[in-house]
């Protein structure tokens, strides 16, 4: 499962970020890191609704910004 939702992450970022290379989304990749704003939070929300059933703001850590993907993928298997 953690696999799989690393992968739609990655997907994720690389498509609202073409700036980025597949190579600059990895697991340790924090949010800031990768440049992400409100609306892509706001994007990503909707979107790990629907696969998931994750309410991103809900279960939003608190440092966010500094969160990796690896810590976010933690969290949706988790929640």
């Amino acid at each position: 499962m953690q696999d799989e939702i690393f992968t739609f992450l990655h997907q994720f970022i690389i498509r609202i970020k073409r700036e980025l290379k597949p190579s600059d989304v990895t697991p340790q990749s924090t949010v800031v890191a990768l440049g992400l704003d409100s609306l892509d939070f706001a994007e990503l929300h909707v979107e790990l609704m629907e696969r998931y059933q994750f309410d991103f703001f809900r279960n939003k850590p608190k440092d966010f910004k500094n969160t990796t993907l690896q810590q976010l993928v933690e969290q949706v298997v988790g929640q």
